[in-house]
C-alpha cells in the first residue's frame, strides 16, 4: 500500500475494529483515518452504572457475592466509557446531546 519510514503497509480488506486507526494511501500521500466511537450513554444512565458496577464489585469482594461480583466490572467500564455495545445493537441513545 505504502511505506512509512520504510515500513510496508498493506489493507486487509477487513473493516477495522471501532477506534482504530486506518491508513489510506492518497495521491497526496498516506492519510490517518478515525473511526470514531459514539458515546450513547447519558449522565443519568452513566452514573447509575458506575454506582451499580462499584456497589457489585464490592459485594463481590467484602459480601456475599464472591467472585460473582466480576460482573460489576461491566456497568462500571460501560459507564466510564460512556458507550454500551448493546444500546448500539439496539438502536438505544440516551445522551442528550448528539456528539
Amino acid at each position: 500500500m505504502g511505506e512509512i519510514r520504510g515500513a510496508s503497509l498493506t489493507r486487509i480488506n477487513a473493516p477495522a475494529p471501532r477506534g482504530a486507526h486506518v491508513y489510506l494511501q492518497r495521491p497526496s500521500g498516506l492519510v490517518k483515518q478515525e473511526s470514531a466511537m459514539t458515546r450513547n450513554v447519558g449522565s443519568v444512565d452513566r452514573g447509575l452504572r458506575i454506582a451499580a458496577g462499584l456497589a457489585l464489585l464490592g459485594l463481590g469482594m467484602f459480601g456475599p457475592l464472591g467472585w460473582w461480583g466480576l460482573v460489576g466490572l461491566v456497568p462500571l467500564a460501560t459507564g466510564l466509557m460512556s458507550r454500551c455495545p448493546a444500546y448500539s445493537l439496539l438502536g438505544v441513545n440516551t445522551c442528550s446531546a448528539a456528539r
